[in-house]
């Protein structure tokens, strides 16, 4: 979906709060609440991250997506 792929690119240019209203709902797939939770964090909503993290299954994330989670 564009709609993530425009929203990566807002994070990775400091325009996380953008980025989070135009992503779409991540259908519990894990490489997009993956993307959602950094989205948050960079937007200072660390408690709301915080509690998707946890909910996030790590066994199918690629490096980059991992290191995303820890941040």
């Amino acid at each position: 979906d564009i709609r993530r792929v425009a929203a990566l690119a807002r994070l990775r240019t400091g325009k996380a709060a953008k980025g989070l209203s135009i992503l779409p709902d991540d259908n519990g797939e894990p490489r997009w609440q993956t993307l959602h939770i950094a989205l948050l964090r960079a937007a200072d909503r660390k408690a709301e991250a915080d509690k998707l993290t946890a909910k996030v299954d790590t066994t199918t994330l690629t490096p980059e997506e991992k290191a995303m989670l820890a941040k």
